[in-house]
């Protein structure tokens, strides 16, 4: 989810809009029931698009999809939404209209998720065009715990290579995992989650693994 926008960066990109009043507008709205925005009418799943809220140890940080999106540009042309003193409704930038044209939506992904945790529970149902990084990693993870493993699935053989690189201070890590298997055509596949470390002295064997000149 943190591919998308949170609620005030949508806002701030609608000309003239006073976000922090308009997100709290939006709250009260169509989170609390109050009708601070007058005549607007929308669907759960809507409401859903607009307002995803994600609770982290710090607090809670509030997102928007691209369908939300498309629909906070229609209430601000709609002169909907709380704006400054003496602002007027201007076009939309363009970076949220390119924002809003993006085909992701929370629905979309909440659904995607749903059906990965109930594949990666039930390995013997997943099907060679469901092969994905998250869906392989975490089968092979459940199925055979961390590091170096294989497992067929879908009757292929799937091969999990973790390298572990470590930081030119050496106090930190980071894993490098690729995902490889050749399918029923003998075709070659393979999905990677690279290291943060990858390229650092301390893992460059031509420059002596960071330990200065032979």
């Amino acid at each position: 989810m943190y591919k998308y926008k949170t609620l005030i960066q949508v806002l701030k990109e609608l000309p003239n809009v006073a976000p922090i009043t308009a997100k709290k507008y939006i709250i009260s709205t169509f989170i609390e029931g109050k009708p601070e925005i007058v005549n607007c009418i929308f669907t759960e799943e809507e409401i859903n698009e607009i307002y995803i809220a994600h609770i982290f140890y710090y607090g809670e940080t509030i997102r928007t999809s691209p369908i939300g999106a498309t629909l906070l540009i229609k209430l601000y042309e709609d002169a909907l939404l709380p704006m400054k003193a003496n602002g007027s409704i201007l076009n939309p930038s363009q970076e949220i209209v390119e924002y809003s044209n993006h085909p992701d939506s929370y629905e979309k992904d909440c659904k995607y998720k749903a059906r990965s945790d109930y594949l990666i529970q039930n390995p013997d149902q997943i099907k060679e065009n469901d092969f994905s990084y998250t869906i392989l990693n975490d089968t092979i993870y459940k199925q055979c715990g961390p590091g170096s493993q294989f497992l067929t699935i879908a009757n292929i053989k799937i091969t999990k290579t973790v390298t572990n690189y470590k930081s030119n201070s050496g106090k930190s890590s980071d894993y490098e995992v690729l995902i490889s298997w050749i399918d029923t055509n003998g075709k070659p596949h393979s999905l990677k989650k690279e290291s943060i470390y990858r390229g650092n002295r301390c893992s460059d064997p031509d420059r002596n693994w960071g330990l200065g000149r032979e």
